[in-house]
């Protein structure tokens, strides 16, 4: 039987958008933009930007060249395949560029590694944006509402391969490391 990981953590320390860029030795990117949701109703589709009616987020796609999206919706009623699926997105991974997410409704916890490869729990709710670099070690599940609606963005072609931890070796974790773990100790 499926068993909710929004109880079962192990985290070190929750923390709050406010202070996370404080908290932390590697470069998020975190902040809430309001946003009507309701606009966004399907559970899972991958669209182009001209169809993601979200004028808010042109500079934030035009900065970072962000050229698709995708939003889904994770709720048991909504999702095909939910149990499998919540237990891969909390399975520790990392990724070979950016995740970005737009939280357009409920809420949910990304659990992040710090430097000292201790879990730092984010709580993140409708309206937040938040970019993690590639490279970092997470997982992600719902919280206690057992639903989130989120927008997915992408560079180029929407992708989303997870590589299971460990990846110590994987470019992208070398990258990571680098630019955030060993500069961080000089």
């Amino acid at each position: 039987a499926f068993v909710s990981h929004h109880f079962i953590h192990d985290c070190n320390v929750m923390i709050c958008p406010v202070v996370l860029c404080s908290h932390l030795l590697c470069q998020y990117t975190m902040f809430a933009l309001p946003h009507p949701s309701h606009s966004y109703s399907r559970p899972y589709s991958i669209q182009s930007f001209q169809d993601a009616l979200d004028p808010r987020l042109k500079s934030i796609r035009d900065d970072r060249g962000y050229s698709y999206a995708d939003i889904i919706s994770i709720r048991p009623d909504l999702l095909p395949g939910y149990d499998d699926k919540v237990k891969a997105f909390f399975e520790e991974h990392i990724h070979n560029a950016e995740e970005i997410r737009y939280i357009l409704d409920g809420s949910g916890y990304f659990d992040v590694r710090d430097t000292s490869d201790k879990w730092v729990r984010i709580h993140i709710k409708k309206g937040d944006l938040m970019t993690l670099p590639e490279g970092i070690y997470h997982r992600f599940t719902c919280d206690e509402t057992d639903y989130i609606k989120a927008m997915r963005l992408f560079i180029g072609e929407p992708i989303w391969t997870p590589f299971n931890r460990p990846q110590e070796d994987h470019p992208s974790r070398a990258k990571y490391v680098k630019d955030y773990v060993e500069e961080k100790k000089e």
